[in-house]
């Protein structure tokens, strides 16, 4: 029996260059675009918490959340994966704004071969290393996501 990579639990390095490859098992971006456009530096005072929960319902998914991002335009505000790596490598999620919180980057959604699609998440629990993690959109929404925009960016 050999094992499975199993894609929505793999973890996306934190590389010093910022330059990212596709993850295994990921073969396109949702918005190329919008995922190649990063800002060099990233600060607590550069965004603010996405009020997302006054928008959802509970029991929807993280890709219904994604369509609302979309639809209201709000998805050039998000951030990146680069953005997520400059966090963490900055130290910034040991901020109370970020605490116990699993930041999402949206503007990264990728897709796999059979066309799941998948978003990063930043792990971020208090006394450890945050990571970076792939989700599966289907996957219902919690109140430990959090969705951080940047102020006026379109």
């Amino acid at each position: 029996m050999t094992k499975q990579n199993n894609i929505a639990t793999q973890v996306v390095s934190v590389a010093n260059d910022l330059l990212l490859d596709m993850p295994d098992g990921i073969v396109g971006w949702a918005f190329p675009g919008i995922h190649r456009v990063t800002h060099e530096q990233v600060t607590e005072t550069d965004l603010q918490k996405d009020m997302m929960w006054l928008e959802c319902e509970e029991g929807q998914t993280l890709g219904e959340y994604f369509d609302i991002l979309i639809q209201t335009n709000r998805i050039r505000r998000c951030l990146n994966v680069n953005e997520g790596r400059i966090l963490i490598k900055n130290n910034a999620l040991s901020s109370p704004f970020f605490a116990h919180k699993q930041v999402l980057l949206w503007r990264s959604v990728g897709y796999d071969r059979a066309g799941n699609s998948f978003v990063p998440i930043i792990q971020n629990i208090q006394g450890q290393q945050p990571i970076i993690y792939l989700h599966r959109l289907e996957s219902y929404l919690s109140r430990r996501h959090a969705t951080y925009t940047f102020h006026g960016y379109v």
